[in-house]
């Protein structure tokens, strides 16, 4: 008998650098053959998966200043106070407030001393400010330096123009960020004279929204596609669906947290929900499929006929007669709404203890309907404050929530928005508490 291989490979022979070629050309024949011969011909028992890899990462902002203490480092010129004002504020539980008489001139009005910071991996700075008058662009500006009090600053980062009476939260991009690293000093700059007047600054914040997608491989339609590592910059406050087309093409659908899910990409498998605040990635959410195979759904009443089962195919040797049993199904057992009590009777059944998984973040609870998450409390909350936002996947409106564990003795209280089928908000007593919830 002659037999035929259904591949012709090479053999290599492993005595020089030719042969990883060989190696090579082998593989990317076996890769093609089973894409052609088995899941493009069987695409009816093949989903489309995702072998590895090809899940962002999440950031971290630097924080450059809380403006939570009194900025004291200097001080301050004639005719300027500086306070730190608890009342009117947007974050944490205060705010740095600088008073400007008509004999207040330009130049540093205000700096703080930090510990030595690198914020080389932010593209921009963000920092509420409030004036109580209208000003124009570059009339006040950031400094950051590596010198004490703000001296030969290597960032003078001039604000926008503000309108009287109105937080803003302002942005203001790096460009070159190649010598922000050992910023020991923040402060706060008049470059022209603005007379009697208050400006409010709060929480100088690092932006870090630019993320790294890990290289990975994924097979869509039929398709292998190999993906190198790449980056991405994400916007920031919201959601945003990853998915990968079989042109091996990443796309990027964003909404606003909490908003209803976007329709898929034709020809594209989805990778991961990424959620962003105004400052950095906080979480990635893994929405890949990682099975191959289709599982057969359930069959529905009259399903399975005569003509899809063989005579005799079920017989004696596979189920024998009265296997299924009283002993095994107790009469009434089963009721319309419920389990007729007392019909458990398996000692290990109804004395067994209800596992409560790992507790680890976005994971399920045990057996529970219920998931926990562990994120870190922003800071003491009042109406004027942003609330601590909390995906979940429940993909339904959680009932209530139970503290699990914390860093720090806090209390959490629901918030004012509404909770929705991915998201809660809570607000917390204790800033930066890291605690652990169950979301049920």
């Amino acid at each position: 008998m002659q037999t035929t291989s259904l591949i012709k490979l090479a053999q290599p022979s492993y005595d020089d650098d030719a042969d990883i070629s060989v190696l090579n050309s082998n593989f990317q024949m076996l890769d093609e053959w089973l894409r052609f011969n088995v899941i493009q011909r069987h695409d009816d028992m093949f989903n489309d998966f995702v072998l590895n890899g090809l899940q962002p990462a999440t950031t971290t902002g630097t924080i450059i200043h809380d403006c939570d203490t009194l900025w004291d480092e200097i001080n301050p010129s004639a005719g300027v106070s500086i306070v730190l004002d608890t009342f009117d504020y947007k974050m944490g539980i205060g705010c740095l407030k600088i008073n400007m008489d008509s004999s207040a001139g330009v130049g540093i009005l205000a700096s703080k001393a930090v510990s030595s910071l690198d914020v080389r991996t932010c593209s921009s700075v963000r920092l509420w400010v409030k004036s109580n008058i209208n000003t124009n662009a570059g009339d006040y500006s950031l400094l950051l330096s590596k010198n004490a009090m703000s001296q030969t600053p290597i960032k003078d980062l001039p604000f926008p123009a503000l309108v009287a009476n109105t937080w803003t939260l302002i942005t203001l991009p790096l460009n070159d960020v190649s010598l922000l690293q050992g910023i020991i000093s923040v402060g706060i700059k008049m470059n022209v004279d603005k007379g009697i007047c208050s400006l409010w600054v709060d929480h100088i914040n690092g932006v870090d929204l630019d993320t790294t997608i890990s290289s990975g491989i994924g097979y869509i339609g039929g398709y292998r596609i190999v993906k190198n590592e790449s980056t991405h910059t994400f916007g920031d406050n919201q959601e945003t669906f990853v998915y990968l087309d079989k042109d091996g093409t990443y796309i990027f659908k964003a909404i606003a947290i909490g908003g209803s899910e976007p329709a898929a990409p034709i020809n594209a498998i989805k990778l991961a929900r990424v959620i962003t605040s105004s400052y950095n990635v906080t979480e990635v959410i893994d929405t890949r499929n990682m099975s191959p195979l289709v599982v057969s759904p359930t069959l529905s009443d009259e399903q399975v006929t005569e003509s899809k089962l063989a005579t005799d195919a079920v017989s004696t040797k596979k189920l024998k007669n009265s296997s299924v049993t009283s002993v095994k199904i107790a009469t009434d057992a089963i009721l319309e709404h419920h389990i007729k009590e007392q019909q458990v009777t398996n000692e290990k059944i109804k004395n067994a203890d209800i596992g409560l998984g790992n507790v680890a973040n976005a994971t399920k609870a045990g057996k529970l309907d219920a998931e926990y998450r562990t994120f870190t409390v922003r800071g003491s909350y009042d109406s004027y404050n942003p609330e601590d936002i909390i995906a979940h996947g429940l993909n339904r409106i959680p009932k209530g929530f139970l503290l699990v564990n914390t860093d720090k003795p806090v209390q959490l209280y629901t918030g004012n928005s509404l909770w929705t089928n991915t998201h809660m908000y809570l607000k917390g007593t204790t800033p930066n508490a890291k605690v652990t919830i169950m979301i049920f």
